[in-house]
């Protein structure tokens, strides 16, 4: 081989390598620890204010004295997105400082879509920092810090994503959907009311060691097995397979619409008190069928007017119509004669 030959084999096996080694360089060379975003001790944490720049939605997130997370002050959160949100906090690392010829494009980009995250623990303000769009190869996340000109480029080690779809603003999202979540030994008071069919209503009281079925009068039901009522509460405990959860939320639903679902007759009414004197109340109506309804015909071919797999429901009256699914609830829509 002669000189000139192997001169061009080096240079054609240099060039890649120093490729990496520059490249390498840009991704680690940064005067921002990896950790600088991170919190690692996330018991400390109990809440997180997340807003978007550029409208006026925003998810208040805080962990209440029975260290459940609730957005908004109100509905309980989705507990698997508070564990994503929390282990993203924990978890981020920042890869590299964005170029300062480009520093002025990304901020600008982050401050027309970026979504602000504040993160306390009491009143100690922990960290707050906007977070931006993905990079162009979908590997990171731009983050600024707040009060900070610099942004930089975040990663999960080992993750290949991005990850500023985790935060986000919109609460019905962020929300459980589960119903029903109270421990049999809680509960002071079931009803089922059948609006349609009065004489199938019943009411279950509970002291904690004694149960009793009364009928749609407020008799005892004779005969009725108690073994069976008391697995009948134990319905209404969340634990794995069994949760009593809707499906979604309509939230595109306009008031007048959800105004005229609730002045119906509900179909199934299911209300429980906890001895605590806490109580919820889930209402059920028919659905008529929709466009995109999976089985509109009964065995006859003939449309039918409402579904029979799905149901709206409504929550304690408030202004949220829920996608209800007679698979999941089935279980629990019993009349007093199932308890013989």
């Amino acid at each position: 081989m002669n000189k000139k030959t192997f001169l061009l084999i080096t240079i054609l096996l240099a060039v890649p390598a120093a490729y990496f080694l520059l490249q390498k360089d840009i991704d680690t060379n940064t005067e921002l620890s990896p950790e600088h975003y991170s919190i690692k001790n996330l018991e400390q944490i109990d809440k997180i204010f997340i807003s978007e720049n550029n409208t006026k939605d925003f998810a208040l997130l805080t962990k209440d004295n029975n260290n459940v997370w609730r957005v908004n002050k109100n509905w309980v959160v989705n507990e698997s997105r508070m564990r994503i949100l929390l282990e993203t906090i924990r978890d981020i690392r920042v890869k590299y400082e964005v170029d300062p010829s480009a520093q002025k494009a990304i901020l600008g980009r982050i401050a027309a879509s970026g979504v602000k995250t504040m993160i306390y623990s009491g009143d100690k303000l922990l960290k707050a920092y906007f977070i931006g769009t993905p990079t162009s190869n979908m590997l990171g996340t731009y983050i600024a810090e707040q009060g900070s000109t610099r942004p930089a480029v975040v990663h999960i080690p080992g993750m290949n994503g991005f990850v500023s779809s985790r935060y986000f603003t919109d609460s019905i999202e962020w929300r459980n959907k589960n119903i029903f979540n109270f421990p049999s030994e809680n509960i002071a008071e079931l009803r089922v009311e059948w609006p349609e069919n009065l004489n199938d209503n019943f009411t279950i009281e509970y002291t904690g060691s004694e149960v009793k079925l009364l009928g749609p009068g407020g008799q005892e039901v004779k005969g009725y097995n108690k073994l069976k009522t008391k697995s009948f509460l134990k319905l209404f405990m969340v634990y794995e397979k069994n949760n009593l959860s809707c499906e979604g939320f309509h939230k595109r639903f306009s008031k007048e619409k959800v105004d005229s679902i609730a002045k119906q007759t509900p179909y199934f009414i299911v209300s429980l008190k906890q001895k605590n004197g806490t109580a919820k109340e889930l209402k059920l109506y028919k659905k008529p069928i929709q466009v995109n309804t999976y089985d509109a015909y009964n065995d006859q071919g003939e449309l039918m007017e409402y579904e029979i797999d799905k149901y709206w429901g409504i929550q304690d009256d408030e202004d949220m119509v829920m996608e209800i699914q007679d698979l999941v609830f089935s279980r629990i829509m019993k009349t007093n004669r199932d308890f013989e």
